[in-house]
């Protein structure tokens, strides 16, 4: 399944007013709690930049659009800082304290553990299909249009996460001690 990066898809349908999100950190940050289970963080994103931002910075531009006069304008909109998936992986790791190691495959080795998790296999597809893209830099913008547009820098990686790595280690370890004490407080 090929299909372009989402910014390409923006510029495409763009209408008179049009705000062309990239992709979300919440996009990656769903594979925390896996990549704490397994230890290992996978991708096909190889060492491809991404300039995510947080679901909350688009949202803020978002409303910066609709309130402004902003006819006739399109904006691509990524964040600030770009990191490769390695540098999420060690994130995780800092973050919780726990071994993440970053592991990098072939679109089709990638698909098929999502789709062993459940993934309808054209999802799986498309996000094995994104993640090459991202490796070709189909996730990278270094415009800075959407700290520009919110008057603010985006939201960091790490302050994204922040809370994430540690709370699921954290429930991890809670609910492992619970069940060697027979699930009893």
């Amino acid at each position: 399944m090929k299909i372009a990066p989402p910014r390409r898809c923006c510029r495409l349908l763009a209408s008179p007013s049009r705000c062309c999100a990239g992709w979300y950190t919440e996009n990656y940050a769903a594979s925390i709690a896996p990549a704490l289970t397994y230890h290992f963080f996978i991708s096909s994103a190889g060492e491809g930049r991404i300039a995510s931002a947080a679901r909350w910075d688009y949202a803020e531009a978002a409303a910066v659009i609709a309130c402004d006069d902003q006819a006739r304008k399109v904006y691509e909109l990524a964040g600030d800082d770009s990191y490769m998936l390695a540098e999420f992986a060690a994130e995780i790791a800092r973050q919780s304290g726990e071994q993440v190691e970053y592991v990098n495959l072939s679109p089709a080795e990638f698909a098929s553990p999502l789709k062993g998790a459940g993934l309808p296999e054209g999802l799986a597809e498309m996000l094995a299909d994104l993640d090459k893209g991202a490796a070709q830099g189909g996730l990278f913008d270094d415009s800075h249009s959407l700290s520009q547009l919110i008057g603010r820098a985006t939201t960091a990686l790490a302050e994204r996460n922040q809370g994430d790595a540690g709370e699921i280690s954290r429930k991890r370890e809670i609910s492992c001690s619970q069940a060697s004490a027979g699930g009893r407080d």
